[in-house]
């Protein structure tokens, strides 16, 4: 009974929009659960078993933004995705930012990109692309070099503690295989341009990103989730401290263009 309880709890979820990150760690949960001595005492696996599928309704009730633009998918073969915004989908790009940039890269397949540059270790394509995404603006070229190198920093640390290294792992889900992704400067715009057009379609400006104190831990957010680490390493610390070690601009004021 209990099995039969936990497998619909997922059945659940798989028939939602839920992310893949939260269906492989409600299948690794549940794998434990099902591994375990069975215990004799019935009101407390009830109790428990019920309060997943309250905790699991209300994530599924949460209601998602539409997208206020229509993106373009940069691989063929990758399937559509509904976005998925987390549990707080209505904070904004802002406070947001690492559900919104990862929303970007998704649901124009170029998370793909930024995922196979970190298993080949081109930490310089994904830095530049999410660096010249958000900071896009011409007068802000210096803040976005210190951004560039922040991130490069921040991903080769990750990668030397061995996070999520492989190639295969960074391919599944994936439409093609790395080796057969677009000329390296193509994926460079494309996933750059992903970016940008997402927040700009939230009126998020660069200035905005630029004076944020939580910019280094969205990216290292989005980064992280996207790679596939389930927040039992380092991962998002390390990438963290690495952007602000390079990035602490001072607040400058924000005249409200966006100087494209």
């Amino acid at each position: 009974a209990r099995s039969t309880r936990l497998i619909s709890i997922l059945r659940m979820a798989q028939g939602s929009f839920v992310s893949p990150l939260v269906l492989a760690i409600l299948s690794l949960a549940f794998e434990g659960a099902l591994a375990s001595p069975p215990s004799h005492d019935t009101s407390m696996i009830s109790s428990a078993e019920g309060h997943a599928f309250d905790q699991l309704g209300s994530f599924l009730q949460i209601k998602q933004p539409r997208l206020p633009y229509v993106p373009v998918k940069h691989l063929k073969g990758c399937r559509s995705v509904s976005p998925d915004f987390g549990p707080h989908p209505n904070e904004g790009a802002l406070k947001g930012l690492g559900q919104h940039l990862q929303v970007a890269m998704e649901v124009s397949c170029t998370n793909f990109f930024m995922r196979c540059a970190y298993a080949k270790k081109d930490f310089g394509l994904l830095a530049a692309a999410i660096a010249g995404g958000l900071l896009h603006a011409t007068s802000l070229m210096h803040d976005q070099g210190l951004l560039v190198q922040g991130i490069i920093a921040g991903a080769s640390k990750v990668h030397q503690e061995g996070i999520n290294t492989r190639v295969e792992q960074q391919e599944e889900d994936a439409p093609v295989k790395c080796s057969a992704l677009p000329e390296r400067s193509i994926q460079l715009k494309e996933l750059q341009e992903a970016i940008k057009t997402h927040f700009q379609a939230f009126q998020a400006t660069p200035m905005q990103f630029r004076n944020s104190e939580s910019l280094p831990d969205g990216i290292a957010l989005a980064f992280c989730d996207q790679i596939g680490d389930t927040g039992t390493s380092p991962c998002n610390d390390v990438m963290s401290e690495a952007i602000r070690s390079h990035y602490d601009p001072p607040m400058l004021a924000d005249d409200g263009s966006t100087d494209a």
